[in-house]
């Protein structure tokens, strides 16, 4: 028996081999995909052009604050004499943010007022301007301004975890849960719905092996393939191009991975006993992927979503995986913190991939 589900896996692999498309698929998804998300994608405010109004007339403290604005957060300071002008380059997106200083701002300061600088933001790009507002706040705040106190406030910033808050770390881990998801998905499916593509189906319930151990045979091939495949963008792109520095347990790491694999495979074989073929495969894959990734903790904190999709999030086992890995990668977590997450992907993974063995096994 074991031979034999050792021929399916060898040929399911060799099939995979042969196929061109999927293997540069594969490849992309696990390689330039996830360095592309991390590298292209950023939310940080970064050479952003800013634009001055100062009406005291070229007040000391005035230019204490603007010699704050400097890169990497901002890149060219430009001096205005009119608010229209100020206005008119925001509009024409030649700046992001305007600061209009006003012409008592020398007395004010001097007399412990309250000062009142106008701040203009592009919202346009919601996410960079909050940052934007967030950097020029702090700036504000090392020079009194926003208080009415006789003390400078200094703003000491501790960053836990993501020490260096970087966007690329987030994004790029993002990108390869989608791609060990996808692929989970797609392979799991895709191995059976080709039989009915190529006409295949009736000489492979000739073969003499177990239906259930042919099953078995196929997925066990996609779910090494896509294993190898995360091993490969971890060491190459995340600890490699990016420097990503791992925390916790690798081990634990991998063997999150392997059990939240084995159940978004069963996804797949519920897909692959109703898809017909490779098209279908790829559009109901986008609907599973679709809610598995907005009930999870992706790029907002399930905490700041409606009640209602906090506890429906308890069913995608992304919501796990996302957390488990935030919690390998970032706090350096041991094992027996990690038990609620590999608990509720175990649960999950029993639950899919029985179910979706039971449909496809209805097929033999």
């Amino acid at each position: 028996m074991i031979r034999k589900v050792l021929s399916i896996i060898q040929k399911e692999w060799l099939d995979l081999f042969r196929s061109k498309g999927m293997m540069i698929f594969i490849i992309y998804i696990f390689t330039l995909d996830v360095y592309i998300a991390g590298q292209g994608i950023n939310i940080d405010a970064k050479n952003v052009n800013i634009g001055i109004i100062d009406e005291s007339g070229g007040s000391v403290y005035v230019g204490k604050i603007i010699a704050q604005f400097h890169e990497p957060e901002f890149k060219d300071i430009i001096i205005y004499k009119s608010r229209d002008g100020l206005y008119d380059d925001i509009k024409n997106k030649k700046i992001m943010a305007g600061l209009v200083f006003p012409a008592d701002f020398d007395r004010n300061f001097a007399d412990n007022k309250k000062i009142q600088i106008q701040l203009l933001l592009d919202s346009t790009v919601a996410t960079i301007s909050y940052y934007i507002y967030v950097y020029i706040e702090s700036i504000m705040a090392d020079f009194q301004l926003p208080m009415n106190l006789n003390v400078p406030i200094n703003l000491k910033i501790h960053k836990l975890f993501n020490q260096n808050a970087s966007a690329v770390a987030i994004f790029s881990l993002k990108e390869l849960i989608y791609a060990v998801t996808l692929l989970s998905i797609i392979l799991s499916a895709a191995v059976f719905v080709k039989e009915k593509e190529q006409e295949t189906w009736d000489l492979m319930l000739l073969m003499p092996i177990n239906s259930n151990a042919m099953i078995f045979s196929k997925i066990i091939s996609q779910v090494l393939i896509i294993n190898f495949g995360f091993y490969l963008s971890l060491g190459l792109i995340i600890f490699g191009v990016f420097n990503i520095e791992m925390h916790g347990s690798l081990i634990t790491f991998f063997l999150l991975t392997f059990l939240y694999t084995i159940g978004v495979c069963g996804v797949g074989l519920f897909i692959a006993s109703i898809a017909k073929n490779i098209t279908q495969v790829g559009m109901l894959s986008m609907m599973a992927l679709i809610p598995m990734d907005f009930l999870s903790e992706g790029f907002s904190p399930l905490s700041a979503k409606p009640e209602i999709i906090q506890w429906l999030s308890y069913l995608s086992p992304m919501r796990y995986y996302t957390i488990g890995m935030a919690n390998l990668v970032f706090r350096g977590s041991e094992i027996g913190y990690l038990w609620d997450q590999f608990l509720g992907i175990l649960v999950i993974a029993i639950i899919l991939f029985a179910y979706g063995f039971r449909k496809i096994g209805r097929l033999f």
